[in-house]
């Protein structure tokens, strides 16, 4: 995390899309690892076999590109995901789609393959059609 102050001190899902090491993993202490890509291969064993892992649904993933018409990010796929539960509310921090960058700071949306302008609609029709889902930023 880049700093306390602006990212938190807690994890408590860890999701990813991408490989992280079990160092980094065992740093966070997250109490849920969530993989959320299709590529399966890049999964960890050890990633797949903590307590309270999930693998996110390949159907739910392929729903998302049809709607976007690009692979969705890691980001939209969590609000997706939490949206479907029965949360009686859900407070998103944080979502900008892309216009200060990736966590990592060093790739602009040109350099990644998702429409971050499709995101953004998506997630505020959502918002419009669902009163439990409110987006601050």
């Amino acid at each position: 995390m880049p700093s306390a102050i602006s990212h938190g001190v807690r994890t408590d899902w860890l999701a990813l899309a991408t490989s992280v090491s079990k160092a980094d993993v065992d740093r966070i202490q997250p109490d849920r690892i969530l993989w959320m890509s299709h590529k399966r291969k890049r999964l960890r064993l050890w990633a797949a076999e903590t307590k309270g892992f999930y693998l996110h649904s390949s159907d739910l993933y392929q729903r998302l590109v049809g709607a976007l018409r690009a692979p969705p990010t890691t980001g939209l796929m969590m609000i997706d995901l939490v949206i479907r539960s029965r949360a009686k509310s859900v407070d998103l921090y944080g979502f900008d789609f892309f216009s200060s960058l990736s966590l990592t700071g060093s790739r602009t949306a040109a350099q990644v393959p998702h429409d971050f302008a499709a995101e953004r609609d998506w997630a505020n029709a959502l918002v419009k059609s669902d009163n439990r889902l409110t987006v601050n930023n």
